[in-house]
């Protein structure tokens, strides 16, 4: 009992310094076989959140964006791609990688029940947008993924992925919506 207690504290101290709680929707902690399970809620990024965390970005690219002044949501989403590429100098960075990066938080913004899958997916296609998910069927969103998939943009990423099912896609287009209405309740 004590191990499986301790095992339980380590598993949640790794994801928590790991940045991943978003992940974890909601986690699930069973103290005792017998015992319901006690939900934790899911940790809500804001535009003040650090950067790095919320896109799951490693310490190497992290650090070079805080070298530019990028260290939160807001200072990515006022940023000029334009002038961060030029200030980092750095090969491995385009002007592309920034902006898509910018669609991915505001979708996190936006829409936080989405899985970090399918944002990376959405602002691939060019959806970061709450309002245009929301009104989408399914269809028009795996349409927009094939176009997307043959064009060779996203650093390749995109084309390493298979289509997300229609299934997936509909419960996406359901979390926009449920998070429209939030904002209109």
């Amino acid at each position: 009992m004590r191990i499986a207690a301790c095992l339980r504290i380590s598993f949640c101290h790794w994801f928590a310094a790991c940045g991943r709680l978003l992940e974890i929707f909601p986690l699930l902690v069973f103290t005792e076989s017998s015992q319901p399970p006690i939900i934790r809620p899911m940790l809500q990024w804001t535009s003040h959140s650090n950067v790095a965390d919320v896109l799951s970005l490693g310490p190497r690219t992290a650090g070079q964006l805080m070298q530019v002044g990028v260290r939160t949501v807001v200072e990515l989403l006022a940023a000029k791609p334009r002038a961060v590429v030029e200030r980092l100098g750095a090969a491995q960075f385009c002007i592309e990688t920034i902006e898509l990066w910018q669609r991915e938080a505001q979708l996190v913004l936006a829409v936080p029940t989405l899985p970090s899958y399918a944002v990376r997916i959405l602002a691939a296609i060019a959806y970061s947008n709450r309002e245009k998910i929301a009104r989408s069927p399914p269809t028009e969103l795996l349409g927009a993924f094939g176009n997307a998939h043959g064009q060779g943009g996203s650093d390749g990423w995109l084309e390493k992925n298979s289509p997300p099912t229609i299934s997936e896609l509909a419960t996406w287009i359901r979390c926009a919506q449920s998070s429209s209405a939030d904002l209109a309740a």
